[in-house]
C-alpha cells in the first residue's frame, strides 16, 4: 500500500471519528445531567428524612451505615457517633437475645405489618421505649434492613399514671365515669359495673342516654347541657340495669378538660331512703334535702 492510500485511509477514519464525535458529547451531557439529577434527588430524600419525626436507620453488614435526625434526637449520639457505634451500646441487656432473633427473622423474609415495642439506651443512659417497623432491603445492590421507629417513651409514662389512676378509682366504692358533651362514655371504674350490670367494656361502647327510662331521655339530655354551660352540676335520676331493673342515683358531675377536648365528669351514688333531693335537676349551689 503506497502512501497514499494509506493517507486516504487515515483521512476517511478521521472523517468517521468526527461523526461519532456528537453522540459521544450528547451522552456525556446525558451523564452529567443525570449525575445532576441524582444529586439532587438525594438531596431532597435527605431533607425530607430529616424533616420528619420518626427515626430511619439503614442496617447492614452488622452496622449503622446510615441514620436520619430524629435517630440523633432520640439517642442523644452525634450522626457521626451512630455511623460507628456499636449497637450493643444502645440495646438493654434483656432485648439483646430478642434483637438478634427479630434480625434473622426479618433476613428470613418475615415482615412487620405492626410496630414491636422495644427500649433502647441513649447516651445519657437513660431509658427510652420506642415502636419500631423492621423490614428488608436492598442497599448498594446487598441485603440490608430498614429501620423506622417513634419515641413513645411520654405516651408509656401516660399510659403508666392512667393505670395508677384506674386502680385507685376501681378501689373507690362511687361509680367514676367520664363521657364527652354527647353522653357518649370513654372512662368507668369497676363500680360503674356494679351498679348498671354491665361490663366495662359494654359501658365503653355505650351512650349514657341508653341508662335512662324512656321518659326520662329529654331529661338526661338537658343535664348533660347543664354539664356542658357549668363547671359542676348536681341531679338524681333513675337508671336501667342491664337486667331492666331500676336504680335511683344521685349524680355529681364537672366539667374538666383532656387532651384539648371538653368532658364531663361524673360521680354516681346509689340514693338510700333518706337522701332524697326536691328537684330532678339542680345546680351545686342549690341543693336542698329533705
Amino acid at each position: 500500500m503506497n502512501k497514499e492510500n494509506q493517507k486516504g485511509m487515515m483521512l476517511d477514519l478521521l472523517a468517521k471519528m468526527q461523526g461519532y464525535l456528537p453522540n459521544v458529547n450528547q451522552l456525556a451531557d446525558d451523564l452529567k445531567a443525570l449525575e445532576t439529577y441524582l444529586s439532587e434527588l438525594s438531596n431532597m430524600i435527605n431533607i425530607f428524612a430529616d424533616a420528619i419525626d420518626e427515626g430511619v436507620v439503614l442496617w447492614q453488614d452488622n452496622r449503622i451505615v446510615w441514620a436520619n435526625r430524629a435517630v440523633s434526637e432520640i439517642s442523644g449520639y452525634t450522626l457521626e457517633e451512630i455511623l460507628s457505634i456499636d449497637l450493643e451500646q444502645i440495646q438493654l441487656p434483656d432485648y439483646r437475645d430478642k434483637y438478634k432473633a427479630r434480625i434473622s427473622m426479618i433476613v428470613a423474609g418475615d415482615k412487620e405489618s405492626m410496630p414491636v415495642e422495644w427500649q433502647i439506651l441513649r447516651k445519657d443512659r437513660t431509658v427510652r421505649y420506642i415502636a419500631a417497623f423492621a423490614n428488608m432491603v436492598r442497599f448498594l445492590d446487598k441485603i440490608a434492613i430498614m429501620v423506622i421507629f417513634y419515641d413513645i417513651t411520654e405516651d408509656k409514662k401516660l399510659q403508666d399514671e392512667m393505670k395508677m389512676r384506674a386502680q385507685v378509682l376501681d378501689s373507690v366504692s362511687d361509680a367514676v365515669l367520664l363521657m364527652d358533651v354527647t353522653g357518649k362514655i370513654v372512662y368507668v371504674n369497676e363500680a360503674v359495673s356494679g351498679l348498671t350490670g354491665y361490663t366495662q367494656d359494654e359501658l365503653l361502647n355505650m351512650n349514657i342516654i341508653k341508662l335512662a327510662l324512656p321518659e326520662r331521655v329529654h331529661k338526661i339530655e338537658i343535664n348533660l347541657k347543664q354539664f356542658s354551660e357549668h363547671k359542676e352540676s348536681r341531679y338524681k335520676t333513675i337508671i336501667v340495669r342491664k337486667d331492666n331493673t331500676s336504680v335511683s342515683v344521685e349524680i355529681r358531675g364537672k366539667v374538666i378538660k383532656q387532651g384539648g377536648r371538653q368532658l364531663l365528669l361524673g360521680v354516681a351514688r346509689e340514693i338510700v331512703a333518706g337522701m332524697e333531693y326536691d328537684t330532678e335537676s339542680e345546680s351545686t349551689g342549690g341543693r336542698n334535702r329533705r
